[in-house]
């Protein structure tokens, strides 16, 4: 939700990120530069997508589990160079991440390094052009998710997980910040996390620490875009396999629709019978809409087409027209 007093900005923002381009910080990811004759074995053996697939300069939808299909960390993989590799992550799985490779790693030849960067989010479909007129040139947009170098100091990706089309600019901490001081004087009206929120509310991409935690098993979020069924081996891969084939999760990310204003996080969601099955874990009212837009945890069962969902708003029980997520 927008918080009071900032409304029209941020409304400015959120245009912006539909209709033109605006800057955003690059907060709460990090990167896992992994690298070495053995590391594209190495992670084609322990991520869910299908490394080998990856050209230089291509990205995709990955994830690390544990063996019993629960999320280390859900992934942005990409191929830098011929055996090196980025992985974009939660800062905050990190350290578990370091933890998984650590553990799986024998004596294959690679290394692997946390990378810090000066991350800039460039949001909107003219991004590409307020780059090229500060003399960054960056090649024309695949709408897919893909990385390229800019010059010596300098990476550009292009991310699929905002909500809106989304570059990121990668440049060294300590290096010159002009042609940063210049693209933000062209920013009319910077995106600040409310805004970047609502663009991944509407769009129904869930995220870790809110939809799923380390706790919860892929299947559930229903995004298979990130596995594949081909590639043969990889940790947690059995019990995804298993349930993809023969069965369900027992609980099922959902998207949200509400009359009126969206519920609070954490808000009870209820059965036809009144009995608690599930939870809001994000909601937000998009600039210029009556309804509300959101995503919960519900039980399996209760997330069933036809089935009557409810949330309580102020005490009282509104309709919810709730749907399993699921992206191949």
């Amino acid at each position: 939700m927008i918080p009071p007093g900032n409304e029209r900005d941020d409304d400015a923002a959120f245009a912006a990120c539909r209709e033109d381009w605006t800057l955003a910080p690059g907060k709460g990811r990090a990167w896992l530069k992994v690298a070495g004759p053995d590391a594209e074995e190495f992670l084609q053996r322990l991520l869910t997508s299908d490394i080998l697939a990856l050209e230089i300069g291509a990205g995709q939808w990955s994830a690390l589990l544990d063996r019993k299909g629960r999320w280390v960390a859900d992934l942005l993989a990409f191929r830098c160079g011929e055996s090196s590799f980025g992985l974009d992550h939660p800062a905050i799985r990190s350290t578990a991440l370091l933890e998984a490779l650590d553990r799986s790693h024998f004596a294959e030849n690679l290394a692997w390094e946390l990378e810090e960067w000066e991350r800039t989010l460039i949001l909107g479909p003219k991004g590409g052009d307020a780059l090229a007129e500060i003399g960054l040139n960056p090649p024309p947009s695949s709408g897919g998710c893909s990385i390229v170098r800019l010059d010596d100091d300098r990476w550009l990706i292009q991310r699929p997980d905002k909500g809106a089309p989304c570059l990121e600019l990668f440049s060294p901490g300590n290096g010159p910040e002009n042609f940063l001081a210049e693209l933000r004087g062209r920013a009319s009206a910077p995106a600040g996390k409310p805004v970047l929120e609502t663009l991944r509310v509407a769009a129904f991409l869930p995220r870790f620490g809110r939809e799923f935690s380390a706790e919860t098993i892929l299947p559930e979020t229903g995004d298979w875009r990130r596995t594949s069924m081909t590639k043969g081996c990889y940790v947690g891969q059995e019990v995804v396999a298993r349930i993809r084939t023969y069965g369900q999760a027992p609980w099922r990310i959902c998207s949200l629709q509400f009359s009126g204003h969206p519920p609070e996080k954490g808000a009870p969601l209820l059965d036809e019978a009144g009995n608690e099955v599930g939870k809001v874990t994000s909601s937000c009212l998009p600039p210029g809409k009556k309804n509300a837009l959101g995503m919960g945890r519900i039980r399996r069962k209760a997330a069933e087409d036809g089935n009557r969902i409810l949330a309580v708003l102020g005490g009282q029980s509104i309709p919810v027209a709730a749907k399993p997520l699921s992206r191949d």
